[in-house]
């Protein structure tokens, strides 16, 4: 096997890797939430024809596979493109624009699973209990209860502590409005409304 064939598999390998770790974090993530028929989840389905089409381009290299023909030409240095205009200006292409995004999105996914870990003991619990139409925003990530909600009701109800004081976001298709409360058995305050 060549060079190019060799560092081919070899991407392929990580790819591989990666997509095995994503899918196996997505399952620990739908356990949690209390999902059972994991097997059928849109998400994981394409996670696994994901890597089992890995698994198989991995299998098959020649060379005369697209992706492989496509490997190779990345690997050789793109030439600058020439934007002609009337400063004669030279603009190269972005080679790491790809990559640059895919990490980012890493890194959004580490911070979700960072907050989603911070979250604490009794809101965990009380989501259990929670209709899916109500819930608790922590660190700017809305968590929503487990148990499903009344389809009656298109409004959500989110609870925020800050401090000493609970605000209530009351979300509906139409207004968007918050609450304060001061102390648990003070009445709750209109703070803002904010219609669509």
């Amino acid at each position: 096997m060549d060079i190019l064939k060799q560092k081919y598999v070899k991407k392929l390998k990580t790819d591989i890797k990666n997509e095995e770790k994503w899918r196996d974090e997505a399952i620990e993530l739908l356990r949690q939430s209390g999902i059972e028929d994991i097997d059928n989840n849109s998400s994981i389905r394409k996670l696994n024809a994901k890597i089992s089409k890995l698994q198989e381009e991995m299998d098959n290299v020649n060379d005369e596979s697209e992706n492989f023909i496509k490997f190779c030409s990345k690997l050789e240095k793109p030439k600058p493109s020439v934007k002609l205009e009337e400063n004669k200006t030279f603009v190269r292409e972005d080679r790491w624009s790809d990559i640059k995004t895919e990490n980012a999105l890493h890194r959004e996914f580490n911070w979700i699973m960072r907050i989603k870990n911070s979250l604490p003991s009794y809101i965990k619990e009380n989501l259990k209990k929670m209709p899916n139409n109500k819930g608790y925003l922590w660190k700017g990530i809305y968590f929503f209860g487990h148990l499903p909600g009344d389809e009656s009701l298109r409004m959500k109800t989110v609870f925020e502590k800050h401090y000493e004081k609970l605000y209530i976001h009351e979300i509906n298709h139409d207004s968007y409005k918050i609450y304060e409360k001061s102390t648990k058995y003070s009445n709750k305050n209109l703070i803002y409304v904010h219609n669509n």
